[in-house]
């Protein structure tokens, strides 16, 4: 008796519905095995969920297991030449199997098989059609997903966690805000970029407490759902299609503000064990040859400093400090920056604020000018677009000319949230500092990594380590109040 195995496929729910499910195969191959007096030995199912790659797998097997002798396998059932081949290598790897094992693959419904010359040339015609129509209908596929994400700005898919797809009474798809989630996505992203709460766990425990529920099998958002959301530009309207962003015609559930500043938090985050370390990086320069200083914990809490430069050169001092060795020395520089006379400290808040209203004009001025640039590419996006309506641009310089804007807009947004920032902050930064120098020694000691880090760098333009000495130097006028130098108060006197 002749042992034969099948091989049952079914890619989509269509086909199902159309009479290829998994059970009308395999049946097909009960009838023909029964019919032939031939024992059907196995049958390799690939069902419709199963990926690419896992179907390749199950073919690959099949075809090991037909080609081992020990299996004495004569035929491959098909229910079709389109459930044998996806591809003309399929086909070319049945007829290897045929002419090296002398495995005759065999399609039922249309009685053909691989057994002579001539039912090989009309199979392999079949087969050629088949997948003809198989690339047919994925470029349409591919085509209609195109038109969807770049025309009608929709995600290509499944809605984002916090939006909803629906079908209107045109039967025409749509994308809107969830009714409870739309408002969730905007409270997870204010508890991140205002409360400050660390993403994980602290953050998914609060959601927990407040009733924000990721679904109902698995209420609690897991850390890799958290950053994903938080990192997803759908919420400010943007739809990824192929790697790339592109603008929507959906909800925008976050301002582009509030997301900026949740991606500034997740990105110093990523830089906590370098913040940790108070002077590390490029704060402080080596005495002896320019390069920078940098730290590491011993023992996981013990920070070291020493030149980074030290161990290549032989003649360079191998000096090691203690991160409390360094703090004591800012320490004693804080406290030259103290003015004791009240009349003093006066008069230097007011030429320092006098300072800051100069450069919040200027201030004004940049932030003018980014404005007037942003409108004019939010103009082009829009000509742009309308050009494309018309179709007087090819779709791939559409493409290529809407990256480099979307790109030039993002930067621009973020430099003037930059300018906004400096321009509120600055100005009365330099008068703080001042004030807080008074008594800035205490607080210092008080004060966290990033907070001394800040003072730092608004206090000295750079600082050297000569040999174990921390030289600073100050910027003006803050170098003139250390020295002892400011002028006595009189009609007209200037720093």
């Amino acid at each position: 008796m002749l042992r034969t195995i099948g091989f049952a496929r079914v890619s989509s729910r269509e086909q199902a519905l159309e009479g290829n499910s998994l059970d009308v195969q395999v049946a097909s191959f009960e009838r023909y095995t029964t019919h032939k007096g031939e024992e059907l030995v196995r049958i390799f199912r690939v069902a419709e969920s199963a990926k690419q790659g896992e179907a390749r797998k199950v073919f690959s097997e099949a075809l090991s297991f037909a080609s081992d002798p020990r299996n004495r396998i004569s035929k491959i059932l098909f229910s079709a030449v389109d459930r044998a081949t996806r591809s003309l290598s399929d086909l070319a790897r049945l007829a290897e199997l045929k002419d090296r094992c002398n495995v005759v693959s065999v399609a039922i419904k249309e009685g053909l098989d691989n057994s002579t010359s001539d039912s090989e040339l009309v199979l392999t015609v079949l087969a050629a059609a088949a997948r003809h129509q198989i690339r047919q209908s994925a470029e349409k596929i591919k085509a209609s997903i195109d038109d969807r994400v770049i025309e009608k700005g929709l995600p290509p898919g499944r809605a984002a966690w916090g939006l909803k797809n629906i079908r209107g009474e045109d039967m025409q798809g749509r994308v809107i805000s969830h009714v409870m989630r739309g408002v969730q996505v905007k409270r997870i992203f204010t508890l991140v970029a205002e409360e400050e709460i660390p993403i994980y766990p602290e953050l998914a425990d609060r959601l927990f407490r407040e009733g924000i529920y990721f679904s109902e099998k698995s209420p609690r958002f897991t850390r890799s759902k958290l950053y994903s959301l938080l990192k997803d530009r759908t919420y400010i309207g943007e739809i990824k299609y192929q790697g790339k962003w592109w603008p929507g015609k959906i909800p925008q559930l976050v301002d582009r503000a509030l997301f900026d500043q949740v991606q500034e938090r997740i990105r110093r985050k990523g830089q906590r064990t370098k913040r940790n370390l108070l002077f590390s990086g490029v704060l402080i320069r080596c005495g002896h040859c320019g390069s920078a200083i940098t730290g590491e914990f011993k023992k996981g809490k013990y920070a070291y400093y020493r030149c980074a430069n030290a161990n290549k050169q032989p003649d360079h001092p191998r000096v090691r400090l203690t991160e409390s060795d360094l703090d004591e020395q800012v320490r004693e520089m804080l406290t030259s920056l103290r003015v004791s006379d009240a009349g003093v400290r006066e008069w230097f808040v007011r030429v320092l604020r006098s300072r800051s209203r100069r450069t919040q004009v200027e201030a004004e001025s940049r932030r003018a000018h980014l404005t007037r640039e942003l409108e004019r590419v939010q103009k082009q996006k829009d000509e742009l677009v309308g050009l494309r309506l018309r179709e007087e641009v090819e779709h791939e310089t559409f493409k290529r000319n809407q990256e480099g804007l979307i790109a030039k807009e993002s930067g621009l947004r973020a430099t003037l949230a930059r300018e906004g920032a400096r321009q509120t902050e600055e100005g009365e930064q330099a008068v703080q500092v001042f004030e807080l120098a008074q008594d800035l020694t205490a607080r210092w000691v008080a004060a966290d990594v990033a907070t001394k880090r800040l003072l730092l760098g608004i206090l000295c333009l750079n600082l050297v380590l000569d040999a174990e000495n921390l030289v600073p130097t100050l910027r003006r006028p803050f170098d003139l109040l250390a020295a002892g130098l400011l002028p006595k108060i009189g009609r007209g006197e200037r720093i």
